[in-house]
């Protein structure tokens, strides 16, 4: 099924964009992290609060699996 040209037009907008936004939140993230020196616990941290920030989201983090159960 082809999309219209106003469809398309939007959808590549709105690709574009995020695109635009994810640059700008890693941008914002390095110069936060990379001019001072932090503990790998607060570089975890930061990087985890700027995902929240980014998705919008309530919660953000990580589930450490044992690699022994091959997940």
């Amino acid at each position: 099924m082809l999309q219209s040209t106003s469809e398309y037009e939007e959808r590549s907008f709105d690709d574009i964009q995020r695109a635009l936004d994810i640059e700008h939140t890693v941008k914002a993230l390095e110069a936060q992290l990379c001019y001072d020196q932090h503990s790998p616990e607060e570089v975890a941290r930061q990087i985890l609060k700027a995902a929240c920030k980014f998705y919008d989201a309530d919660w953000c983090g990580l589930i450490q699996v044992d690699v022994d159960l091959k997940i």
